[in-house]
């Protein structure tokens, strides 16, 4: 099982009681939700080489809990980075080079799994990789255009990077990647959530 703990402390009548403060700890599972902050600050050259990011992912998801044994199908983490204009996703497969069967699905979502009016999504099709765009749910059917994300792939690794503009507010809201292969079908793999902080 995948766990972060985060550990709060409170101020005890305005003086810093290190020992007698009360901790609260707050646990983030496999289907539960983690409370992250983005891993890095710009540096990022979208190419598909994760060599130059640093620091740890933002989420882990297990290896081989995927429902489809197509290349590229299992999850494994996401990287967040951000400088004042882009943000930077990288994404880790545990099976190669993604299939060009598969669609990804980047959210960013006000709750946690439960889709709403004013979040912003992104659609990476790996037949088409040149099209990975950025929408906003509005409610009900399609969502709305918000522009385009330039995307790069290995074998192993997705790269993003999309424009802050694109996305509206995203400190604070839930961050998940599922992917699929066809349109309306079931997740073959999503990742755990992780509560973004920018």
């Amino acid at each position: 099982m995948d766990c972060a703990v985060t550990v709060k402390s409170d101020y005890v009548r305005g003086v810093w009681a290190l020992l007698a403060a009360t901790a609260i700890i707050l646990v983030g599972c496999d289907s539960g939700f983690n409370d992250a902050a983005t891993g890095q600050t710009a540096g990022i050259t979208v190419d598909g080489d994760p060599s130059d990011w640093s620091g740890k992912p933002v989420t882990i998801d297990a290896t081989g809990d995927m429902t489809s044994s197509l290349s590229g199908a299992d999850i494994t983490s996401i990287h967040v980075a951000t400088d004042s204009a882009k943000l930077y996703l990288r994404i880790d497969l545990a099976n190669g080079y993604p299939s060009d069967a598969l669609t990804y699905n980047i959210f960013f979502e006000q709750q946690q799994y439960n889709q709403t009016a004013g979040d912003c999504y992104l659609v990476l099709n790996i037949r088409y990789i040149q099209n990975c765009t950025v929408y906003q749910y509005t409610g009900a059917g399609d969502g709305l255009f918000k522009g385009s994300a330039e995307c790069a792939i290995q074998a192993g690794t997705i790269e993003i990077a999309v424009d802050l503009e694109h996305l509206g507010q995203v400190d604070g809201r839930s961050l998940y990647v599922s992917n699929q292969a066809g349109n309306y079908t079931e997740p073959i793999d999503t990742s755990d959530s992780v509560l973004l902080s920018l």
